[in-house]
């Protein structure tokens, strides 16, 4: 087993694909498209909209805002990145602050789509 799929958030992610917007702190005010490829109750991994765009811009503990751009799924918020990946293409987004309309959304998301989940036991 790879050691960098074992789970170590508390809820599941779900694999989903919908487009989102990250703005950098309110003073910056600059936008980044992302796809977000997984998310849970707590956090979401995100893909660059074109490749490497998050390289250099997005940084580990940065504060940032997100919304996204579907139909099927209106969700925005607060986060802080908590990881980048090497090549700079996706980013981790732990949830800060969620309005009560996004949480909602989340979960039933969430119950529509299958989750995974790595364990150790």
């Amino acid at each position: 087993m790879n050691i960098q799929s074992i789970e170590r958030r508390k809820n599941p992610r779900a694999y989903v694909l919908a487009l989102t917007i990250i703005t950098l702190s309110p003073n910056e005010g600059s936008t980044i498209s992302g796809w977000i490829r997984n998310i849970s109750l707590d956090g979401a991994g995100v893909k660059a909209k074109e490749p490497l765009s998050f390289s250099g811009v997005l940084k580990k503990g940065e504060e940032i805002q997100f919304r996204t751009q579907e139909d099927y799924f209106e969700f925005q918020g607060r986060g802080r990145i908590t990881w980048t990946s090497p090549r700079g293409d996706m980013v981790g987004i732990k949830f800060s602050q969620l309005g009560q309309r996004s949480k909602e959304e989340l979960e039933e998301l969430l119950r529509l789509f299958p989750s995974f989940s790595v364990r150790i036991h």
